[in-house]
């Protein structure tokens, strides 16, 4: 009860010295210590449930030695209070949940609700889900559902996943996470991650740049990738220019803005990025305002605004995310994150970026 007791505090109070440990403190916390923790925050009567919100969302991505699932409880108590923002707090909430949430949606609902109650429903993936949120999009569009920008299926990519086209579901991503931290330049060989490549960019003619190298080799021209996805063709251990790439209009408005670059954006850098040895989740990074390094291969991407999964240009087919390139863990004033996708079928890589 004590170690819940002081954490609970510490993370209200903001005491944490150095915030990039605070989900590790989360993450440490025993199968009792989490249910003791769940208890102090439902009770404590001096906090309105949106204000503990932050204090659940860590819960949710890194409180993990109580199993996959954390204690129904927890998701009551979300119920109880219509707390539905983050949709993140319902990752690992099982199906009858997923029953519950749809119960909150109606027609006299505001349509601010109903999308955040819809990117919930998407935070767990089962039958539940997926039948609602397809029927919903496939058959007469429901009241609720016209006041959306988008059809409610589109919102299962906010959960990572998408219909398989068999009646199943097809993960978006992979559970199994490989992280990366900073390092300094110097501490590192020339055969490491982040290196410029002989090919170059058909857009600005930058060398490209490989971000990570394992067995998908991961790279894209840093500089264009910032205004539209690119897309590369790996052909054994090599990756080259895929032909589908064709700049946009606004692209092309704004060619010599966009191109007018001196040198290769590696020498910018003020760090690199290594291995690191930690084991995460897959669910460590999936909300940006978690205090968690974010450079990786596998897990969930971190959505700034909404992710853009790429269609493959050769097959067609929607491409899963396989990494993420924090440009904060190698520029002081850095912000963004590029986002790497695959289809394994053709061999096609694709790269975008999304900044706050």
């Amino acid at each position: 009860m004590r170690i819940a007791k002081e954490l609970y505090k510490k993370h209200i109070m903001g005491e944490v010295s150095n915030s990039c440990t605070l989900y590790q403190e989360y993450a440490a916390l025993t199968n009792e210590e989490i249910i003791n923790f769940i208890d102090i925050a439902i009770a404590d009567d001096s906090m309105q449930a949106d204000e503990k919100i932050d204090i659940f969302l860590y819960l949710a991505l890194f409180a993990y030695e109580c199993g996959d699932k954390l204690p129904v409880k927890f998701y009551n108590y979300l119920l109880e209070q219509k707390v539905y923002y983050y949709s993140e707090l319902y990752l690992r909430a099982d199906e009858n949940i997923a029953k519950n949430l749809i119960q909150c949606i109606s027609d006299e609902a505001e349509s601010l609700e109903i999308n955040h109650i819809l990117s919930c429903i998407a935070q767990i993936p089962c039958k539940t889900s997926l039948e609602f949120l397809q029927n919903n999009s496939t058959q007469s569009i429901p009241k609720w559902a016209e006041q959306l920008h988008i059809l409610p299926i589109e919102y299962a990519k906010t959960g990572g996943w998408y219909p398989d086209g068999r009646g199943g579901i097809q993960q978006l991503f992979s559970n199994k996470v490989i992280a990366f931290q900073r390092c300094e330049k110097g501490q590192i060989s020339d055969s490491s991650h982040l290196k410029p490549l002989e090919d170059v960019c058909e857009y600005c003619h930058q060398p490209l740049t490989l971000v990570f190298d394992g067995k998908d080799k991961l790279a894209t021209c840093l500089y264009c990738a910032c205004y539209e996805t690119l897309f590369m063709k790996q052909i054994g251990d090599q990756v080259k220019w895929h032909l589908h790439n064709t700049p946009s209009d606004f692209f092309k408005k704004n060619f010599e803005r966009f191109t007018n670059n001196d040198e290769e954006i590696t020498q910018r850098f003020d760090y690199s990025i290594e291995l690191s040895r930690e084991h995460k989740k897959s669910t460590y990074t999936a909300h940006q305002f978690a205090e968690v390094p974010l450079t990786q291969i596998g897990g969930m991407p971190t959505g700034i605004n909404e992710i853009d999964y790429p269609i493959c240009p050769e097959c067609e087919q929607l491409m899963k995310f396989v990494a993420q390139f924090d440009i904060g863990d190698v520029e002081l004033y850095g912000d963004g994150i590029y986002y790497f996708f695959s289809c394994e079928k053709c061999g096609v890589h694709a790269c975008n970026y999304d900044q706050s």
